[in-house]
């Protein structure tokens, strides 16, 4: 995370048995090319449980995910619960962060809705 410091981050929140993330998953190639034109930085949070760690990797591999992983340990995971405030917490879910502690944008599309996507990232 030290290294996202000075960054504006594109956020994924996922886990491997959310049927949305899957499916979103799949328009990554765009999302990617709109990251890099944008000079943003990929950063996926899984809130797997440690028993589905392998599958994790798996996924990464099998999408193939770029940029930086992390699986959220129960403080992480609450801190994202308290950021969600009274809203229902669901995934998929797209945060624009200027490093790891401002949250500039706490809803964006995914990348399967890349035009909104892009309108949304250059409102900021």
């Amino acid at each position: 995370m030290k290294k996202l410091k000075a960054q504006k981050v594109y956020v994924d929140i996922w886990a491997t048995w959310c049927e949305p993330c899957k499916k979103e998953l799949k328009h990554n190639s765009q999302l990617y090319e709109l990251l890099r034109n944008e000079n943003l930085t990929m950063l996926y949070i899984s809130i797997d449980k440690d028993e589905r760690a392998e599958k994790w990797t798996e996924m990464i591999k099998y999408y193939p995910l770029e940029g930086y992983h992390i699986r959220a340990n129960k403080k992480l995971y609450n801190d994202l619960r308290q950021i969600r405030g009274e809203d229902a917490f669901g995934i998929p879910w797209h945060i624009l962060t200027y490093g790891n502690e401002n949250i500039i944008k706490k809803y964006l599309s995914g990348p399967s809705k890349i035009e909104t996507l892009e309108k949304q990232l250059n409102e900021n």
